[in-house]
């Protein structure tokens, strides 16, 4: 950068910062739950916001049959939330301005999500 500046650089997380997401998260394990004829309690929900997505589809696939492997399942929620980001998803208010404002100055902005 002119004059020896250093450039800065930002991970930024995409869900719960940039976007929110939450509410399409549990509808896609709604829409798992339902298509093999379960509704989850809510004590399986809660279980379900500690566990990963490859622990998420073990737990469908393994507690309740529904899938033909963990991985399919996994493959059923990742389709969903795609199509949530694709044609859903919103950014949180002012996050889209402070991204561009931070590349605008310079930053090297990448967006991460787990």
């Amino acid at each position: 950068m002119p004059g020896g500046a250093e450039r800065i650089g930002l991970i930024l997380d995409c869900d719960g910062t940039l976007l929110d997401s939450i509410g399409a998260w549990h509808e896609a394990e709604a829409t798992v739950a339902q298509s093999g004829g379960v509704t989850l309690s809510k004590a399986e929900r809660d279980e379900l916001n500690t566990l990963t997505l490859p622990e998420a589809g073990t737990f469908f696939h393994e507690r309740f049959g529904i899938g033909r492997s963990a991985r399919d399942v996994v493959e059923r929620i990742n389709e969903f939330m795609l199509d949530y980001y694709r044609e859903r998803s919103e950014a949180r208010p002012g996050a889209f301005e402070f991204v561009r404002e931070l590349h605008e100055r310079g930053a090297a902005v990448t967006v991460a999500s787990s």
